[in-house]
């Protein structure tokens, strides 16, 4: 990173915030993203509103797990769409998140805009171009209150994953934000996407991001 102390200071403050998260995540496009390899036209099939893909299982009389969960989420939310449909992009709303953030944060944060380290494989100009346009997209909306810094991370796959996904606890690391995982399904139940989030530095994601 780039950043002054002063900077990783109002990172982490601001990172803390819960308006300050739901303001990035809402000035997020997936359409924008997804269409840099998919193209326009196909970029919104690929989007889905749950942890575990909606093919991931399949019932003995042939249901999908999607299928299962629409059905009981429809029960609890009238207009729910989970596949195939952006329901968190909104750029208007995370202004509104972003400026509640501001207010509350207040004297704590030093300077805005909050500069966020997002590490990118350099490797893959997929990638890079993915992490392009979700940098415009988020600085579109809420440009006056977050700037991406993207981490071009040259090398291999593993100097990437060191970044983030290997490092054993969120205090060792060095960045902000991370659109990538390095875990895969270990087992063909939905549960294991739960392993992910499992406590006290247990699960595969968790540990890293300091949750636990």
């Amino acid at each position: 990173t780039s950043k002054t102390d002063a900077q990783k200071a109002d990172a982490k403050a601001a990172i803390l915030n819960a308006d300050f998260r739901r303001a990035v995540y809402a000035a997020y496009s997936a359409h924008a993203v997804e269409a840099i390899t998919l193209g326009e036209e196909h970029a919104d099939g690929v989007i889905r509103n749950t942890l575990v893909p909606y093919t991931f299982a399949m019932t003995t009389d042939g249901r999908s797990y999607g299928s299962i969960v629409e059905k009981y989420a429809a029960e609890l939310v009238a207009d729910y769409e989970g596949i195939g449909h952006d329901a968190w992009y909104n750029p208007e709303l995370a202004k509104t998140f972003a400026e509640r953030a501001k207010e509350a944060l207040g004297d704590s944060v030093s300077e805005w805009p909050i500069h966020i380290d997002v590490p990118v494989y350099a490797a893959s100009e997929n990638q890079k171009n993915m992490q392009l346009a979700m940098k415009k997209s988020v600085e579109d909306a809420i440009g006056d209150y977050a700037v991406i810094d993207l981490q071009f991370l040259e090398g291999n796959s593993s100097v990437y994953y060191s970044s983030f996904y290997n490092m054993p606890t969120g205090e060792e690391n060095s960045i902000d934000l991370v659109f990538g995982a390095g875990w895969g399904p270990d087992y063909g139940d939905p549960s294991t996407y739960l392993d992910t989030f499992r406590p006290n530095y247990e699960g595969y994601m968790a540990k890293s991001i300091g949750v636990f």
